[in-house]
């Protein structure tokens, strides 16, 4: 389940089969904030990119925030029926405001801009904005859109598919519950939580399971937890062992080999070649099955 061959890197696979175009990820700290937020706002919408815009400009309040609410509405599936969930939306008009009057100081570097470590922190945060003046200023306090368990699902998975929070790992579909046992955090309960509800096959379609946002939405696992791990772990490989072996039905030559290829780039290349084909009339000469060693 580990390779040296292959890693998760910032490319957003190409959309269809007849293109082999593979594009940079988005980078969620560009200093680039209006680009950042249309781009988000397609993707996302509003409430998202305003969030995240909201934490570049403040950074995430200082107040530590409790998961428990949000994985309770996460098990039970309800989500707010509109606006901010635990905003009024007056609150969110004068912080949609204030966000504008911001960015337009940012742009003239006026502005500190604060950084996101991990897109889990989007879930596991808050952001505190001051707005209004003199008697009428007072602070709202932002909460994560994606807290609430509809907008998670719906706009996690892309998230991660197409930004990263850098500039340029266990595969979560297949890796054995031993091996998710080496990782920081898990509990056992966590590990019975991923294993049950992974899909069956070793690669799903499903983009909900491209990404580890199923962790969250899906195995329902504390983004705190899933923010210490996500660098460990990816939903998406790109680099496959295959062994293909070659023979007659009634002995006579054979041969077994074992590629690694990557796919990771504009062409597939091979970065691995290893002939089992001695190994494999060995193993018929002492009456095994070849198609044992080749995995088959």
């Amino acid at each position: 389940y580990f390779t040296v061959y292959s890693r998760e890197q910032n490319l957003v696979p190409p959309s269809s089969a007849s293109t082999n175009a593979w594009n940079a990820k988005v980078n969620l700290n560009s200093a680039d904030l209006p680009t950042l937020q249309q781009e988000l706002n397609t993707v996302a919408g509003e409430q998202v990119s305003n969030f995240v815009m909201a934490y570049r400009l403040y950074g995430a309040s200082r107040q530590p925030v409790s998961t428990v609410t949000v994985l309770a509405n996460l098990a039970s599936g309800k989500g707010s029926s509109g606006g901010v969930s635990g905003m009024n939306s007056n609150d969110y008009t004068l912080v949609t405001t204030e966000i504008s009057n911001k960015m337009q100081q940012a742009s003239t570097g006026m502005a500190k801009l604060n950084k996101i470590a991990n897109i889990m922190d989007l879930v596991s945060k808050n952001v505190d904005i001051s707005v209004g003046s003199g008697k009428t200023q007072k602070t709202v306090t932002f909460p994560s859109p994606l807290k609430d368990p509809m907008l998670a699902k719906q706009y996690l998975p892309s998230l991660y598919q197409g930004y990263t929070t850098s500039q340029d790992v266990d595969f979560l579909l297949t890796a054995d519950p031993v091996l998710l046992a080496g990782l920081p955090s898990l509990q056992e309960s966590d590990l019975q939580n991923i294993v049950g509800t992974r899909p069956s096959s070793m690669v799903s379609d499903d983009p909900l399971y491209q990404s580890p946002t199923w962790l969250f939405t899906e195995a329902k696992l504390d983004p705190n937890k899933i923010r210490s791990l996500e660098r460990y772990v990816t939903g998406r490989s790109t680099a496959y062992r295959v062994r293909i072996m070659g023979k007659l039905d009634q002995g006579g030559p054979m041969g077994l080999m074992e590629v690694v290829v990557d796919i990771s780039g504009p062409r597939p290349r091979v970065v691995y070649f290893r002939d089992l084909s001695e190994k494999a009339r060995q193993a018929r000469d002492a009456g095994a099955d070849p198609a044992k060693l080749a995995g088959l």
